[in-house]
């Protein structure tokens, strides 16, 4: 059962409205959406600019196939098949593994991906892709 908006939290990007959920075990939405907002800021220090929100403001998408969520606490993705998970108390970390993720990925891009962002974006714009 969801209440009305008890709120709103301040964050680096301003405010992002608040939701207390009375559903699993109390947690509060904005807590969650909070733990997201401090991993994509530590991020964005870390030099890695391409991450953003997806949708649920749960949810931190970084590179190709490293998609990270916050859930019961922690920061939770997968690589390949191998499940990781780090405290959600410890936003730098957690950004520091990624990152070291991000930069590997970055230099072994999947040899499809420039057909696909080709399809996807179409011809590039002033250089850009």
């Amino acid at each position: 059962m969801l209440s009305p908006c008890i709120g709103r939290l301040w964050l680096f990007a301003g405010y992002i409205p608040c939701v207390r959920s009375d559903v699993g075990r109390g947690w509060l939405v904005c807590e969650d959406r909070a733990a997201a907002e401090k991993l994509r800021a530590e991020l964005h220090g870390l030099g890695v600019a391409d991450a953003y929100e997806v949708g649920d403001g749960l949810t931190v998408s970084v590179w190709i196939g490293l998609v990270v969520h916050y859930r019961d606490g922690f920061y939770r993705w997968k690589e390949g098949s191998a499940k990781r998970r780090h405290l959600g108390t410890d936003p730098a970390g957690c950004a520091m593994r990624v990152a070291r993720r991000y930069k590997e990925l970055q230099a072994d891009i999947p040899p499809w991906w420039d057909d696909l962002v080709r399809e996807l974006r179409g011809a590039p714009v002033q250089d850009y892709p």
